[in-house]
């Protein structure tokens, strides 16, 4: 899965409905209020990543992230794991919104 496809399923979860691929930011693009647009990432932010772990009831641990379905995806062999536990939140949130299809 690309990371916008993980980024578009992952918005399905926190019910972005207006939500739009922003190819020259590769974000998430959402209108919150009219006229302004809120761009998401929580590849690369750690405040969208915690809301979306948070909302989705996803588990964090150093190293591990459990799936409220209790899948674990492990993180523990990536250099920068911080990176990579936003990346497991976000394929974990991912699946649910997929399955939401």
């Amino acid at each position: 899965m690309t990371d916008r496809e993980m980024l578009e399923f992952a918005a399905k979860t926190m019910w972005y409905d207006d939500a739009d691929w922003d190819h020259e930011r590769k974000c998430i693009s959402t209108g919150k209020l009219p006229g302004f647009r809120c761009f998401w990432n929580p590849l690369t932010d750690d405040g969208d990543a915690l809301r979306l772990a948070v909302k989705m009831n996803i588990t964090v641990h150093p190293g591990f992230v459990y799936t409220p379905t209790g899948r674990l995806i492990d993180c523990r062999d990536y250099a920068n794991q911080i990176g990579a536990t936003r990346r497991a939140i976000v394929r974990a949130a991912a699946e649910i919104g997929r399955d939401m299809e």
